[in-house]
């Protein structure tokens, strides 16, 4: 459970956060935009301002229990630093949307669009970098055949 502080203290501050603007929130709150950077689904602030913390408490709560429910659960010693990395960056980016989110309906100049770019290239990054440290489980990372290639025409399938 140490591994995970940073992600619990980042849940903690995102629920005083939204406890906080709470009563600043106007009673429709801004959740969703469009390819155009325009609000287009609006939420009742009292389930908008706590949303993203309990989605926060949810995934890690889930991230927390894969690894004690899956089949291949010895693999997980093997790329546990790379595991706690890539919970803690997804909490990560979950708290940069509820404050851009919350600041936006607070009446902050904020680009949508340019903050969503940018945290989710952060993220594709990021991960990129890890995601081949993780290994075979049922759970997490890219599942492709060993022996993958594409045939010739006119060849039998290859196993």
């Amino acid at each position: 459970m140490r591994k995970y502080v940073f992600s619990l203290i980042l849940i903690a501050v995102s629920l005083g956060i939204s406890a906080a603007v709470l009563p600043y929130l106007p009673d429709q709150v801004a959740m969703h935009w469009n390819i155009n950077g325009e609000a287009d689904q609006f939420w009742n602030k009292s389930y908008a301002a706590f949303f993203a913390p309990f989605l926060m408490m949810a995934m890690l709560a889930l991230f927390i229990l894969l690894p004690k429910i899956d089949p291949k659960k010895e693999n997980y010693k093997k790329f546990s630093g790379s595991y706690t990395i890539v919970v803690n960056l997804l909490i990560v980016f979950f708290f940069l949307i509820h404050i851009v989110t919350m600041g936006y309906n607070l009446g902050f100049a904020i680009d949508i669009s340019l903050v969503i770019l940018i945290a989710v290239g952060c993220l594709f990054i990021i991960l990129g970098n890890y995601l081949p440290r993780i290994k075979h489980n049922y759970f997490m990372g890219i599942r492709t055949p060993g022996r993958w290639r594409m045939k010739k025409p006119g060849e039998k399938h290859i196993n």
